[in-house]
Order: structure tokens, then sequence, then C-alpha cells
């Protein structure tokens, strides 16, 4: 209680409080009023806001004869303004946050395939990675400010996804296994001690999402944007002339709506400062007329429900901030961590929605990475998570990828790519070395001279990551789309297997630079079993290896399909290397290893005919 003169009191019963809580609450001057004695409170006046103060506390104060007045709370104002510090260590705390954020979710990309994983196992992963990225924050100057979760983690995969509160945590057992082709959500948050409280949600594919999934997913983000881009009126005459949360509450909606689609959910709801993190007035927008203010800290987050199917939720935390228009307010989003953009479809947005998602992630990169480290898995991934979206990219790959396949939309798709990648996007740089070196059979023959072209470019320029130098490193290697090179082969195979590159390097240069020490690599090195087993070492060890069935059939798949000699190589080794061989790792199985080669031969990869002898005498 709160009176206009003196001291706090603090009214509760004697049984829950302990002698050291009593001591500690008077060093701090609050005075404790138990039942007894609120008579001390005779006569006086009391306000009493009905919506927070329970019906046996306003009995004991009728009984004590004080005058009751029932009006609003004036505290909780001054809660959900946040002042200047309180923002600082808030932004500073969403930091930390995304940084765990991002480990888990580059964990689980990892994982999925790989691993049995459970909802409540993701949910003690990502409280693991909370607790340790806090105690390594650089920003935190070697203090460990997380204390707790903010709530509850939902962490829901396909149908416990559509009930928008499953906690994991009420069920036995370890909840559903994620597996298969769905959604998994994830609802989580924080408490840090230097006055940080997160909360955030992400919608992650897991397996092959559908075209509704993308439909869906695009409405709701479509939604998110249009809330996240508003500007408001600041202030009128009064505070009730103040833009309220309600008259904003259509815009989150709106995309969704068009398709006969809602949620029976708020969409937003206050947040405070290493306090409760659904803050009084508890929700902004839905029947709340409570006027926006610059400093309120509030989520973003709506969402999309299928009953007995999947869930789909994306939620930010905002500040509001002063617009660049006079008199208006807009929001700032603080929560940082990648939108999944494989659930994107994105002919469905526009310019500006897609100017604002490539923004966003531009300030995710830019905040989080020089908290990750280079050598992390979670790099490589943060990169790939935050790229640029480019338009005609999506819509060439969409042409490309469009099944059954025929030679004009392959055509037209490949003008689109090609089109990105002359104006410097990366990925398409990279998919055009890889649809020009394996093809599509008939409908795209194999190209390695462009193959070759579009991978050294990327080198050239530098910003080639491991694995697409050991993409060149092969070329030489096997004179794809040039000359056999086995110096500059072995150069960038060294490169693409360091260690202290990003991701940890490449494992499959690893693996490939075990099996050089073993052979000689044609006499480019002396052959060294102590280097053998080194690089064997670190291969096994790495973190970002990309190996599993799902990787191996895709690869199996377009060999049965296509009949790309550049596909049995690879498989053949894969195999020869050991890294194919997923039930013992780094065995080399050389019987898988020498049909694949004999395959490569018979269509036509006949730089590799030196390969085969030596295996097949191996062998014999």
């Amino acid at each position: 209680m709160l009176p206009r003169e003196g001291n706090i009191s603090f009214i509760t019963t004697k049984r829950k409080l302990t002698s050291e809580l009593q001591d500690y609450f008077s060093s701090l001057g609050v005075v404790i009023l138990h039942e007894p004695n609120l008579d001390t409170l005779k006569g006086k006046r009391v306000l009493v806001d009905k919506n927070k103060v329970s019906v046996w506390l306003v009995n004991l104060l009728t009984k004590a004869g004080t005058e009751i007045i029932h009006g609003q709370d004036p505290s909780w104002l001054f809660r959900a303004k946040k002042n200047p510090t309180e923002i600082e260590n808030m932004r500073l705390a969403h930091i930390c946050d995304g940084v765990a954020l991002c480990e888990f979710l580059a964990w689980l990309d990892k994982t999925v395939d790989k691993e049995t994983l459970t909802e409540k196992g993701a949910a003690e992963k990502l409280l693991e990675l909370r607790k340790h990225t806090s105690k390594s924050f650089r920003g935190f100057r070697g203090e460990n400010f997380f204390t707790t979760e903010c709530c509850s983690t939902i962490s829901a995969f396909g149908p416990h996804a559509e009930m928008a509160h499953y906690s994991v945590k009420e069920i036995e057992g370890e909840g559903t296994t994620i597996t298969g082709n769905s959604l998994f959500l994830i609802d989580s948050g924080a408490q840090y001690r230097n006055g940080g409280t997160t909360d955030i949600t992400r919608t992650i594919a897991v397996g092959t999402p559908t075209d509704e999934h993308k439909d869906r997913f695009t409405r709701v983000l479509k939604g998110h944007i249009a809330l996240a881009n508003v500007i408001f009126p600041r202030e009128l005459k009064t505070i009730l002339q103040r833009t309220p949360g309600v008259q904003l509450d259509s815009l989150p909606r709106q995309f969704l709506w068009e398709g006969g689609l809602n949620y029976g959910h708020g969409t937003s709801h206050g947040v405070g400062s290493y306090l409760a993190v659904h803050e009084s007035p508890g929700s902004y927008f839905g029947n709340n007329l409570v006027p926006l203010e610059e400093g309120m800290v509030l989520s973003n987050e709506p969402g999309y429900y299928k009953e007995g199917a999947y869930g789909i939720r994306i939620e930010n935390l905002m500040l509001v901030v002063p617009s660049l228009q006079t008199d208006f307010l807009g929001f700032e989003t603080i929560s940082l961590a990648p939108i999944d953009k494989r659930l994107i479809e994105v002919r469905m947005l526009t310019d500006k929605e897609l100017l604002w998602l490539n923004n966003y992630h531009d300030i995710v990169f830019r905040s989080l990475s020089p908290y990750v480290d280079i050598k992390s898995l979670t790099y490589p991934w943060l990169t790939a998570a935050t790229s640029l979206i480019d338009r005609d990219y999506e819509e060439g790959m969409s042409l490309v990828r469009r099944e059954p396949k025929n030679r004009d939309d392959i055509k037209k798709g490949l003008k689109l790519i090609h089109k990105s990648a002359e104006n410097g996007h990366l990925g398409a740089q990279e998919r055009l070395a890889a649809l020009y070196l394996f093809g599509f059979g008939e409908f795209l023959p194999p190209n390695k001279g462009a193959a070759f072209k579009w991978q050294s470019y990327l080198t050239q320029k530098g910003n080639a990551d491991p694995e697409a130098l050991d993409d060149i490193a092969c070329m030489y290697e096997y004179g794809w789309g040039t000359t056999v090179d086995l110096s500059q082969a072995m150069k960038y195979l060294r490169s693409a297997a360091d260690p202290q590159g990003v991701g940890g390097g490449s494992a499959t240069a690893q693996y490939r630079l075990s099996r050089a020490y073993r052979t000689g690599f044609g006499g480019q090195i002396s052959p060294d079993e102590g280097e053998v087993k080194k690089w064997l070492g670190i291969a096994l060890a790495n973190k970002s290896d990309p190996m599993s069935e799902g990787y191996l059939k895709k690869f199996e798949d377009h060999l049965a399909k296509y009949r790309a000699g550049v596909t049995a190589v690879l498989l053949a080794q894969l195999y020869e290397i050991g890294q194919g061989n997923l039930h013992e790792r780094g065995t080399p199985d050389l019987k898988k290893a020498l049909d694949y080669y004999q395959m490569a031969l018979h269509l036509g990869e006949i730089s590799i005919k030196d390969k085969f002898e030596l295996l097949r005498s191996r062998i014999e």
C-alpha cells in the first residue's frame, strides 16, 4: 500500500514472512501490516483498483473502518514507462538473450535429424544455453545477470502447438518427439538482474513445410510487420484521447481475416523491467483502453492455430518511441532473433514488408554477431539465417524447384537467379555454382565451366565460407570446369579444413585432408599417419558436420533421377573418407566408394579413373 506520505506498507499474513524477510523489509523502511493491526488505518481513505486488489483485502480494509475509493492504481504507469537506464539495460539483456536463442536454434537445426529430440529436451537445452550465455556474455562485464525463466517455456511440436499456452512441464514424460514434417513453436524468456525481462516466440520448420504452413506463417508475419511499422498520435487533449492499443488490434489480424482466419488470444501485453513478464495493465489490445506512451514495452505476437495440426506465433518485444513525424509515436523492436525464412512465401510480401524483414535481420546480425564465436556452429547459422532475401532469387528458385520440371520454368528461373547473382547476392551465386555443377538431367545439362566461374567468383571476392572453399578444392582436384591442379586443390582444401575458420571449418574438408595424408594426394604431401589421425579426430569432433541420412538421400535421389556423374563422384568420396558411414563415422566403406566411382566413370567422369584404379587395387 502506497500512502500519500510516509513509508510503504506491506499487508500480509504472519505465516508468509520469515524473520529474515521481516528484517529485510524493515531495513528498506517498509511497514508490515498484519491482519490484526489494520485498525491503524481506521478513518483513512484508501484508493483500491478493483481489477488488481482481492475481495479478501477489500473486506479487511472495510472491516478496519477505512473509506474505500475505487480507481486506477496510480503506480502502474510509472512501472510501464521505462526510464533511460531501464531501457538501456533491457536492450543489453535482449542482446544476451538473442545470442542464447540463436545458439539454441542453430543447435536445433543440426540436431533434429540426427538425434531423438523431445519437447522437454528442447526446453531444457534452451534454459541451459541461457544460463551459459549469461555467464560468458561480454556485455555484462563479468556479471552473470540471468536469474530464472520469465515463465514456463512453451515448447510445442505439431498438434501440441495449436494450444496457445501448452506447457510441457505440466505433462508426464518428455512430450512429443520433434521429427517429421511439421512446425515447432518455442515461446520463452528470461529475467536478468540488470533490469532486463525478455519474452520471445519463434516458429520453426521441421522437415519440409507445406504450402499451407507457408501461407499461414506469411499472413502472421505480415500482421507482425504491420504492427511493428505503425505510427500513431502521441497526445491530444486528454489522456483518453491518446491512442489506446485497442485501435491498433486489427492491424496484425487483417491478413488472417482476408483468408477467413483469426487467432483467439491477445496481440500484446506489457512487460516489466526485471518484473512481471505480463505487466499491468496486462493487455494493451483487445478491450483495454490504456493509452500507449513513450517508454512502454509491449509484445507483438500475432498467431494462427489449426486444431489438431499445428500452431504459429511470431513474438517480439517493442519499445514505444518517438516517430519521425511530429507528435506521433511508433515502435522499436528490441527482441533479436531471426525469423525462419523457410516458412516465408516471399511473393506474398510487399516491397515495404520485405524491406522491414531484411532491415530487421541486418540489425539482428549486427547486434549479435560480435558476441558469437566465429568458430562455433552458431556463426554460419546466424549468417545464413539473417542473409538478404532477394525477390528475384526467391522467385527464380521457386521456378527451378517446381515439379514436374520443364525447360521453360528452369530457363526463367535461371534468368532471375542470374540477375540476383550479378547484383551481388551471395546465395544466388552459390546456387548457380551448384545448379550448373549438378544439373537436372535433360532439363538442365551440367555446365562445369559456368559452375567454376561462379565458385571462383565467390572465393576471389573473399566471401567464401569453408564449404565453398572445399567445393572449389574439389573442382581443381577433379578438373570440373578447369584443368586438374592438385596444388590449387590442396591450397583450398587446407583453408576449408582450418578449425579456426568459420564454424570450426568444413567437416568434409577435414575428412578429405585426413584421406590426403594417407594417399599423398598425388604427390602434393608426404603420407603421414599422425596427420591422418589428427585430421580424422578434428573431423569427428566437428559439430557443424551436416552429414545425416537425409543429407545422403538427397544425393542418392539426385543420382537416381538425373544420372549426374558429379553426384556419383561426391557419393564415392563421402564413403571413401568415412563421412558417409553413419553407423561407424570415420571408417571408410571402400566397397560402396568403388561402386560409386565405377558409376561415375560410366557417366563420363574420366578424371577419376586413377582414383578408381588405386582404390580397386587397395581392395583387391
